[in-house]
């Protein structure tokens, strides 16, 4: 009976497929001359329904990929991310690198004892941290830069995901309530042809008529 598409997502993953049209042409191999007379014909084409339903489901399936492939968008992120990732483990070593060679170049006198000497030190500490603080300056402003990028790559990619899942599901919605619609199509139709079968006295198609549902696992 009805279907939720989540319940039709993991049949089909389970390998619960439903070749209608097929199912139908040997449920009534022996009967189709009966079964193409005018008194069966008049009351609807259970062949076209079945076309129709291996159709539908064909569609549900093209869907159902299109959503797992969605993932493929997060994949392509990868590499930018990667980069990113690169480029701010080189500002980490960037800032220690200044710190070290602000050292080295730094003169100080040693042992400074008098106040001229001690000045001068301080002075020299002094352009050497100024020197440090625009060089980091330098690299946390690109750094930010890169840490926009990041989150701007991810939201981006998020946003990409995000549609490719909603008009996936749109779509399995739309064929999920097709499928159902022609299931129930295909149930009506074959109480029709077993009702005639039997007004026919003809049990032996009736039987074959409503063993076709077995297709639908029920």
């Amino acid at each position: 009976m009805a279907k939720t598409v989540d319940q039709r997502v993991k049949e089909l993953n389970d390998g619960v497929t439903w070749a209608i049209a097929n199912n139908w042409d040997s449920a009534i191999a022996k009967f189709q001359k009966e079964l193409n007379a005018p008194n069966f014909k008049s009351l609807g084409s259970m062949a076209g329904l079945a076309a129709n339903f291996d159709k539908a489901q064909s569609t549900f399936e093209q869907n159902m990929q299109k959503k797992d492939d969605a993932k493929k968008l997060f994949e392509s992120a990868a590499a930018p991310l990667a980069k990113m990732h690169t480029q701010t483990d080189g500002f980490k070593k960037d800032l220690d690198d200044i710190v070290k060679d602000a050292a080295a170049a730094r003169k100080q006198i040693a042992d400074a004892d008098n106040v001229d000497d001690m000045l001068k030190n301080a002075e020299e500490t002094l352009k050497a941290q100024e020197d440090v603080n625009k060089e980091r300056k330098s690299i946390f402003d690109n750094w930010m830069k890169v840490d926009v990028n990041h989150a701007k790559v991810i939201a981006d990619t998020i946003a990409k995901v995000k549609k490719e899942v909603a008009a996936a599901q749109a779509a399995l919605n739309s064929s999920n309530t097709q499928l159902n619609s022609l299931e129930t199509q295909i149930r009506a139709l074959v109480v029709k042809y077993e009702n005639t079968a039997r007004s026919m006295d003809r049990e032996d198609i009736a039987a074959a008529v409503r063993g076709f549902l077995h297709v639908f696992g029920k």
